[in-house]
């Protein structure tokens, strides 16, 4: 960072110096740097530069001081005093997911339990496009899917008495509005979801992202950037770039995972029914305003600081009854995971087959991936965690897909999930058009007139009317 504050003090220095003759900043800049800001330069900068790359060179052959250990059964890894079986994160993984879906479905979607989840497979998304405010949720090819999806939860506050009493109030003048307090508890149950689900997202999918990559996740295209959350081959896929690395190369690194079914599903429906009502809700307080397109995010658009994700791991497995641990010490067992279960050299050493929940990697590519999901240079992925590799790093989509699928199947998560699933319903979403009128018809009104009038999300598919 003060790399980058000096660069841009001395471009801000040429700009002033050239500002009668913007051709000449090219070569003043040039000029400039050469002189003072290169690694053989006998200047203050130029000593930092200097012992910059020694420090990065000196980190790539220098131990870590702490080693994960294996027991001799290779089903428990202990790391700085904390010991964690290989069972502790399906477990943490499933408690995480089922509370997750349970906050979702009774609280957030008010129970309704006669609506089919927003699942991957019948969907489709266009990984291209990039117009503003795109997404699945605006695909035109899942319009029938989405149908009545937009304000399905409004609808529900208009026609049932008992949310009637909690969320409609009544104005002095004789109009209505909703009561702040009800939608201040409705956000809390709101923030407790995604506390829930950040485990069931960032575990199972793979090595985990850093803190500020996962907070990073976006679920719609903005000015600025693209989206994190896609559908592809029937499952969603997050996407983030990794920027630790880029004053080192120049460049970001892509960083590509795949949530389990399950957990995907519970994604795209409280994406799909969750935020119009949020929207709603906001427009109350603020008209105009627009939700976060940060996934972690407070309805006033604050984005959570990095340190929640490590109190969220920390109380989920509280919650999950696991030995506790945080952000950074997950990375450092998940890779040495990786080497353990995913190395073909150390596979020939044991039988695979007794170890119930590991899988054989067909292709020894994929621990590449693995690695380089960990967001760790392969040199510092050999010396710092006990292993080495002569693999190449790839960050294809076919080696992402496979990567994930085979951490996933370490863990069993799939079929866990599956077998505890609550049950659903197919079939498209039910509309309330049709249904008769409400005492608070004019809740109706107002809620399209005022809150969905001029918002994005009257572009959604499912709110095209």
């Amino acid at each position: 960072m003060g790399i980058h504050r000096s660069l841009l003090l001395l471009f801000d220095f040429v700009c002033f110096q050239k500002q009668d003759d913007e051709d000449g900043i090219p070569d003043l800049l040039d000029q400039m740097c050469k002189k003072y800001f290169q690694q053989m330069a006998e200047t203050p900068f130029g000593h930092v530069l200097q012992w910059r790359l020694y420090l990065f060179a000196a980190s790539r052959t220098s131990l870590t001081k702490h080693q994960a250990r294996w027991s001799l059964d290779g089903e428990t890894v202990d790391y700085m005093g904390t010991k964690l079986h290989m069972e502790q994160v399906t477990q943490l993984v499933e408690s995480e997911s089922r509370q997750a879906h349970s906050l979702l479905y009774d609280e957030l979607l008010f129970g309704m339990r006669d609506v089919a989840p927003i699942e991957a497979w019948r969907l489709h998304d266009d990984l291209d496009v990039d117009d503003y405010g795109a997404s699945w949720l605006t695909d035109e090819r899942n319009r029938e899917i989405l149908a009545g999806t937009h304000d399905a939860l409004l609808r529900q506050i208009e026609e049932r008495a008992d949310l009637r009493q909690v969320f409609v109030r009544l104005d002095p003048n004789g109009g209505v509005r909703l009561c702040p307090k009800a939608i201040a508890i409705y956000e809390a149950h709101v923030q407790e979801f995604l506390k829930r689900i950040l485990a069931p997202i960032s575990v199972p999918s793979g090595p985990p992202l850093r803190s500020p990559e996962l907070l990073s996740i976006t679920y719609i295209n903005t000015g600025a950037r693209r989206r994190s959350v896609f559908l592809w081959e029937k499952m969603v896929m997050i996407y983030v770039r990794y920027s630790k690395s880029q004053e080192q190369t120049g460049e970001e690194k892509d960083n590509i995972r795949f949530l389990p079914p399950a957990v995907g599903n519970l994604l795209l429906t409280y994406l799909a029914f969750v935020l119009p009502l949020r929207q709603a809700f906001l427009r109350q307080s603020k008209p105009g305003a627009l939700l976060s397109p940060y996934l972690w995010s407070k309805l006033g658009g604050e984005v959570w600081r990095d340190g929640m994700v490590s109190s969220c791991l920390r109380r989920a497995c509280i919650r999950a009854e696991v030995p506790q641990f945080q952000v950074a010490w997950w990375r450092q067992v998940a890779a040495s995971i990786t080497k353990e279960k995913f190395s073909a050299r150390e596979q020939a050493n044991f039988d695979m087959g007794e170890i119930a929940a590991s899988e054989e990697v067909e292709d020894e590519a994929d621990l590449a991936y693995l690695a380089g999901m960990s967001n760790h240079s392969f040199r510092t992925f050999n010396y710092s965690y006990a292993g080495s590799t002569t693999l190449t790093v790839t960050s294809s989509l076919h080696r992402a897909y496979r990567a994930s699928q085979s951490w996933r199947s370490l863990f069993r998560i799939d079929q866990v999930l599956l077998l505890y699933q609550l049950p659903r319903v197919m079939g498209p979403i039910p509309t309330f058009a049709a249904r008769a009128p409400s005492p608070f018809g004019s809740l109706g009104v107002w809620v399209n007139t005022r809150i969905f009038g001029p918002c994005p999300l009257s572009n959604y598919p499912g709110s095209q009317r």
